[in-house]
């Protein structure tokens, strides 16, 4: 037996390396705890590797992976008021619960414990992910800078910007979020929805009122161009872009399509001609495109006067 400095050690005992006159370099959890007169008087601390892993439930094709190694160790902290309520560590009766099964560690990020997401390095990772192209890698470099003592690795950085993406979209899948924000802010818009699941996104095509004021001064050319699936959707992104009296460009519109077949052409054209039509724009008098016969053919379809 022997007693502890400080109650916040107790606190504090899940997320640092428990050094002791028994043990050392060994990450421990809480696992039980009992309130007496108001405040928790009793603590049970395990081994974070503690416990048999659970059978894996799947046909056993691939192992199934655990930390959890069989080890037995724990101990109790308690406040006794023969001791003045200071904290104190004692034994189990029973030795197997005296020693461990497994070497010490010696790296604290190879305990999921010390890697636990704290507000402040949350709030880094969720402002350092806001610059464009930023890799996990980098940002693990930020939080190394800001929080020399942690020890996250790329993987818990991607799953916690992964984690501040989907508290971002605030329970909606992306398109979805996409669909509520433009209505949010009166973005006008033609979406297209599967037929056997209607709650998936096939086709979408957008512009903006600045986009619409230069359309509707410059409508006499238009060009359509095609970029890679290089957007979070997959979905291959068309950029449509006219021309000013001073042969600058500016951009028209932009569409999202699940296939660049003929049926995806045929969307994006006439969702392009419902967005002139709703704005009373002048149907254009030149359009360009590549060497896309699928778009050519949708384009000779709803631009028939075009040249």
């Amino acid at each position: 037996m022997w007693a502890l400095d400080r109650f916040d050690v107790i606190c504090r005992m899940g997320n640092i390396w428990f050094s002791s006159p028994y043990e050392n370099n060994v990450p421990i959890i809480k696992a039980h705890s009992m309130i007496r007169p108001g405040q928790r008087s009793r603590y049970v601390l395990q081994c974070d590797r503690y416990g048999a892993p659970r059978p894996g439930r799947g046909a056993g094709i691939r192992k199934r992976k655990s930390r959890k190694s069989g080890c037995l160790w724990k101990i109790i902290a308690e406040a006794l008021p023969e001791n003045g309520f200071q904290w104190t560590l004692q034994h189990f009766p029973d030795a197997e619960h005296h020693h461990h099964n497994h070497n010490p560690s010696t790296d604290a990020a190879a305990h999921p414990v010390h890697r636990r997401l704290t507000s402040p390095v949350k709030a880094t990772i969720q402002s350092s992910s806001r610059r464009v192209g930023i890799r996990a890698r980098d940002i693990g470099g930020i939080v190394r800078d800001h929080f020399p003592d942690s020890v996250y690795t790329k993987r818990d950085i991607y799953n916690a910007r992964t984690r501040i993406s989907r508290e971002n979209l605030g329970g909606y899948s992306s398109t979805a979020a996409l669909i509520k924000l433009f209505d949010g802010k009166e973005i006008p818009y033609v979406a297209k929805w599967a037929k056997d699941e209607p709650d998936r996104l096939v086709g979408l095509v957008w512009t903006f009122p600045y986009c619409i004021q230069m359309w509707r001064r410059f409508p006499e050319v238009i060009s359509f161009d095609n970029t890679c699936n290089t957007n979070r959707f997959k979905l291959p992104l068309f950029q449509v872009t006219g021309q000013t009296c001073l042969g600058t460009v500016f951009n028209a519109a932009f569409g999202l399509i699940d296939n660049e077949r003929l049926e995806g052409s045929q969307f994006l054209t006439n969702g392009v001609r419902t967005l002139l039509d709703r704005y009373s724009t002048r149907t254009p008098d030149v359009v360009i495109t590549d060497f896309d016969d699928q778009m050519k053919k949708a384009l000779g379809v709803e631009f028939q006067d075009a040249q």
